[in-house]
């Protein structure tokens, strides 16, 4: 019995060394807290999905249905399908909503303890973002291929048209619109960093300017529309009870802010 015993223990001993060598030799990625700062400081997340929800990684490629709680990093595109909407946390207390056949581009997207650098492009459709309260060494910015509304704190929708004219409106604090071209810009490619170029106010007139030089800020309940060829249409006062304004998606919109303060 004795004996029995022994060549038991020693079999249990030896199965136990073959399986710790086995895990030995298999190839293993070791994460570093390195690794896993990098990840977050250039990742957002899902917070709402309803309907269907794509993902094309570093703006390339195929594209994936994606769920609530899903990652995007910098330098992906996501686009919705008709009766969609949904909802991407881009650091603490910022927000970017997304409505139906809408389809966006991270450009860049960076955060940490000190600062948040983020640039999302509105390729197409409706876009409404919630934006905290910035620090000085914070970049906030939303463009579509011909403007760009650099943000300090604000709640604002920006709409990108098929001829790529774009209406922005501002509901709560101020922007900076300025022109807008990705191709001065480029595709950010994954793990890089690209700071945004601040805007430069002038005087006026806008329309005999360059690209890069007129600037005009937008208030609280003003909305502001931009031509296919980077020029300042129209900018007057709206009101939050003109017909345009009822839509669902964008009560939808107003009922999140309520939560997410």
């Amino acid at each position: 019995m004795r004996i029995k015993n022994i060549y038991i223990i020693i079999l249990v001993f030896i199965s136990f060394t073959i399986f710790s060598v086995f895990l030995l030799m298999r190839p293993t990625k070791i994460y570093s807290q390195n690794d896993r700062d990098e990840e977050r400081t250039r990742t957002a997340v899902f917070t709402y999905v309803e309907g269907t929800v794509k993902r094309q990684k570093n703006g390339e490629g195929d594209w994936f249905e994606i769920k609530e709680k899903s990652k995007v990093r910098s330098g992906d595109r996501v686009k919705t399908a008709e009766k969609t909407k949904a909802e991407i946390e881009l650091a603490e207390a910022t927000y970017v909503r997304l409505d139906e056949n809408t389809t966006i581009n991270i450009l860049d997207l960076y955060k940490n303890v000190k600062a948040i650098k983020a640039n999302v492009e509105v390729e197409g459709g409706n876009v409404w973002a919630k934006v905290k309260e910035l620090s000085d060494e914070d970049e906030f910015a939303v463009t579509s291929p011909v403007a760009r509304a650099s943000i300090r704190g604000t709640v604002f929708r920006v709409t990108t048209n098929e001829d790529n004219s774009t209406q922005i409106k501002v509901y709560n604090g101020e922007i900076a619109v300025s022109p807008w071209a990705i191709e001065e810009y480029g595709r950010v490619q994954e793990g890089e960093l690209k700071e945004v170029p601040g805007p430069k106010e002038i005087e006026k007139p806008y329309k005999e300017v360059t690209l890069e030089q007129w600037v005009e800020i937008v208030r609280n309940l003003e909305c502001i529309t931009i031509s296919p060829e980077r020029k300042i249409i129209d900018k007057k006062k709206f009101s939050e009870k003109d017909s345009d304004e009822q839509s669902e998606w964008i009560k939808w919109c107003k009922q999140r802010d309520k939560k997410v303060k």
